[in-house]
């Protein structure tokens, strides 16, 4: 008994520390804070565009397009909609509101599924559905 509710907390704990993570990088990606927002993320990240496109392989090259992301933009606003987190998994369901220097304000949904390990964020999938 004593083991099942251990593990249960550890499970827990993970969970929580997971989502910690979540909750730095979205606080850093709406304040454009290049440098807190890429502190979370593991020098090996990867990203993926559905699923299965690598966007990113490593962190220079994220950074590199969040640097230009970043800069492209007047406005930002990423908010949790729903979550889900289990373990070393968080899958947030974000709008994203962004205006791009000179351009009108947008809107854009997208799932985002981050895995941690190492108390960094290794790995993200975006999913953008299609309405």
């Amino acid at each position: 008994m004593f083991s099942l509710l251990l593990s249960s907390f550890l499970t827990f704990s993970q969970a929580s520390q997971a989502e910690k993570l979540a909750d730095a990088q979205l606080k850093a990606y709406n304040e454009r804070n290049l440098d807190a927002f890429m502190k979370v993320f593991a020098k090996d990240i990867k990203i993926y565009d559905d699923l299965s496109k690598y966007n990113v392989t490593n962190r220079e090259a994220m950074e590199t397009n969040y640097k230009m992301w970043f800069n492209s933009v007047s406005y930002l606003k990423c908010e949790v909609i729903d979550r889900i987190s289990a373990g070393d998994t968080v899958i947030d369901y974000e709008k994203v509101t962004y205006q791009k220097h000179g351009e009108a304000q947008q809107e854009m949904h997208a799932i985002a599924i981050y895995r941690i390990s190492g108390n960094k964020i290794t790995e993200v999938s975006f999913i953008r559905p299609k309405y």
